[in-house]
């Protein structure tokens, strides 16, 4: 069986001079076998590993169409996430400018 590594990616979450230290890893991997009369079984699995401060989160992520709707959903939840957020922010900002 071989291995080969698909994609391995991080990036830093805070600005920079940040003292904390937090990131988000992509990791994907395929394994390749090929059986003695040729055919090839191909596997790939990947994870997200998200860290913040002390916390660290990792997700699981295959080629199935659960991991398909996993990421479509963490997305879109992230999305909604920032939408609300940026309103309370300029609810604040109204408020100590008002």
């Amino acid at each position: 069986m071989s291995e080969k590594k698909v994609l391995w990616r991080r990036r830093w979450l805070n600005r920079p001079r940040n003292h904390t230290v937090a990131f988000i890893l992509l990791t994907l991997e395929r394994y390749t076998n090929i059986a003695k009369d040729g055919t090839a079984d191909i596997e790939v699995t990947g994870d997200v590993t998200i860290h913040d401060c002390n916390r660290q989160i990792r997700l699981d992520f295959s080629t199935d169409a659960n991991s398909r709707y996993k990421i479509r959903r963490l997305i879109e939840e992230l999305e909604h996430f920032e939408k609300v957020l940026l309103y309370e922010i300029e609810l604040m900002e109204a408020v100590d400018n008002g």
